[in-house]
């Protein structure tokens, strides 16, 4: 099954954090983190629309002004996700800029900045005014915060975007993703069927997205039953789902708020892990992980594929070792029944203290 977006993991396994998923279906593409960006083309950083910011140390950081840099000229808004604070640290961004020659609401960022409890403050950031907070907007705290993510009100999206607080001696914010259900086609029945591709097979879809089956549909100027040709070449397709876990200690308080986000299961988790398993003390000391934690974290949340990255420094490069040891414990971990995987979790909680 093809996935609905393609991943950049931007500085490779071992560099700053910066992740890219870009939606062939809308041609856009939402953010996580910005450390350094110079890998992305000018041409990528146009079509990113959404910035989810785990926390601001500097390797998350860093690139959020190459970011503005890109877009000053294009007049478009960008939407940012970030913890308490976030307002305050891209104010102080751009206030470090003079901003004399630009034209009337050049540069427009609408922040969303999730509290601890979940509740949203949303306000929008403009060349206009000097970037003062303006056109507030609360979102409050979801209505059981033990069980549920905080839902980002995003303007415009394609997508479901949640978030919940994990402990990094510091409030991090953990992301899920969620693609909706959709109805793919049939190749070898398209195929089969003799009917030529073309912009119908996207009406087709969306009227059975939107559950509106009706009328005709007309392909090489000859008509066909809308229900039929649904009925004959369409499927049920489950949106795809992704958690994007960086950087947090592994402790049962902390599992358990990434357990807001799984939902059905991800498809995949992309998680740090900072160190190898015999580096857990050091990861212990610094609110990182191991790749057994990335693992375990990855088995916990159901995950179906577990993508490892920021991976320290102090393996000269070698992320071979530490992706072997990751998908290792993955495979093993993903065979045990959830009694004994909480079990060895719970000794690896104790195991770092």
């Amino acid at each position: 099954m093809a996935s609905p977006f393609e991943l950049t993991i931007v500085n490779g396994l071992a560099g700053d954090p910066a992740v890219c998923p870009y939606f062939r279906q809308t041609g856009d593409s939402l953010l996580f983190d910005a450390g350094n960006l110079e890998p992305l083309s000018n041409r990528d950083l146009l079509k990113v629309k959404v910035v989810a910011v785990t926390h601001t140390h500097v390797d998350h950081f860093i690139g959020f002004d190459r970011l503005i840099r890109v877009n000053v000229p294009h007049f478009r808004t960008i939407e940012v996700v970030g913890p308490a604070g976030i307002i305050r640290n891209i104010q102080g961004k751009l206030a470090g800029y003079a901003w004399n020659l630009l034209e009337p609401n050049q540069v427009n960022i609408i922040v969303h900045e999730v509290s601890p409890d979940g509740s949203i403050e949303s306000v929008h950031l403009s060349n206009s005014n000097q970037f003062l907070a303006t056109n507030p907007t609360k979102t409050p705290a979801p209505k059981d915060p033990s069980t549920e993510p905080a839902k980002i009100p995003l303007r415009s999206s394609t997508y479901n975007l949640s978030a919940v607080s994990v402990d990094h001696g510091m409030q991090v914010l953990a992301y899920g993703l969620s693609m909706p259900d959709s109805m793919s086609v049939n190749k070898a029945q398209l195929d089969a069927s003799a009917l030529e591709p073309g912009p119908w097979i996207s009406d087709l879809q969306k009227m059975a997205v939107d559950g509106k089956i009706k009328g005709s549909i007309y392909i090489s100027g000859a008509e066909h039953d809308a229900l039929q040709l649904a009925g004959s070449l369409l499927q049920p397709r489950s949106g795809q789902r992704l958690i994007y876990v960086t950087d947090m200690i592994f402790s049962e308080a902390n599992i358990k708020q990434l357990k807001k986000l799984e939902g059905a299961g991800p498809n995949v988790i992309i998680c740090e892990a900072n160190y190898r398993h015999e580096h857990r003390q050091k990861a212990f000391d610094k609110f990182h992980l191991t790749t057994t934690q990335a693992a375990l974290t990855a088995a916990l949340l159901n995950a179906k594929h577990l993508q490892i990255f920021h991976i320290s420094n102090l393996y000269s490069g070698d992320t071979d070792s530490s992706l072997a040891e990751s998908d290792t414990a993955f495979t093993r971990l993903r065979q045990l029944d959830p009694v004994a995987l909480w079990d060895e979790a719970s000794m690896e909680f104790v195991s770092s203290k």
